[in-house]
């Protein structure tokens, strides 16, 4: 991560996977762009709107400080509508920078 760290600043975005580190992430590159993703594409299929709602809760908590966060993920074609909205719901009601 901390080669991209080079790269120029505020012109680019970094989709991660559930395997990267998004905190670890904030921490080097949350100056330099913005930073999306870290969730299971699986659990948009297997999982419930309450791990959806969980998990976008702990993504916003750790990662919103100071802007450059985009929570979202590439989503799986058998993904459940109900937890899509419940990542959406999350994100409008619990994750808006207040100014």
């Amino acid at each position: 991560m901390h080669y991209l760290a080079e790269l120029p600043k505020g012109k680019i975005y970094l989709h991660m996977d559930e395997r990267t580190d998004i905190v670890k992430a904030k921490e080097i590159l949350g100056d330099r762009m913005l930073i999306e993703g870290n969730f299971k594409p699986s659990d948009f299929t297997l999982g419930t709107p309450h791990m959806i709602e969980k998990r976008t809760k702990e993504i916003i908590d750790k990662c919103a400080d100071g802007g450059g966060l985009w929570v979202g993920c590439e989503l799986p074609d058998d993904a459940k509508l109900e937890n899509v909205k419940a990542m959406i719901d999350t994100c409008k009601n619990y994750g808006v920078y207040r100014k």
